[in-house]
């Protein structure tokens, strides 16, 4: 059986002046995220470790810590951790991930996420006993 050869030495890549503005664009973005977390969000969780473990075991990776809080983005993780909105609105009373963002909006998403796995690890240990 033939291998085929994957590198395709004829054509390599050179970085264009738009890459470098983009690289540029982007950290620039991620600064003033940060900022904006070390200002307006805690960060200061004692079950970060906790949450951190978690995450490992459901095989997820946390939000970086400057990661603010959307409906959207607690949306994304649910579908991951397989939570509905019918859980959610059964744990929290909120009727939409838009709210629960609401409901702590000083909290990162990192930490809401950390609520989330508890939940979920929860779920799982009722469901196995």
């Amino acid at each position: 059986m033939q291998s085929v050869n994957t590198i395709n030495a004829d054509r390599a890549f050179v970085s264009g002046p738009w890459q470098s503005q983009q690289a540029n664009a982007a950290a620039a973005a991620r600064e003033a995220a940060q900022q904006y977390a070390r200002e307006n969000l805690r960060l200061d969780f004692a079950d970060a470790e906790h949450w951190r473990e978690l995450a490992a075991a459901a095989g997820v990776r946390l939000p970086a810590w400057y990661v603010r809080s959307t409906g959207g983005r607690i949306r994304k993780f649910c579908t991951r951790l397989n939570l509905s909105q019918t859980v959610i609105d059964d744990a929290t009373g909120c009727s939409s991930f838009k709210q629960l963002a609401a409901l702590n909006p000083t909290w990162p998403l990192f930490a809401v996420v950390g609520l989330l796995l508890e939940l979920a690890a929860e779920r799982t240990a009722v469901t196995t006993h």
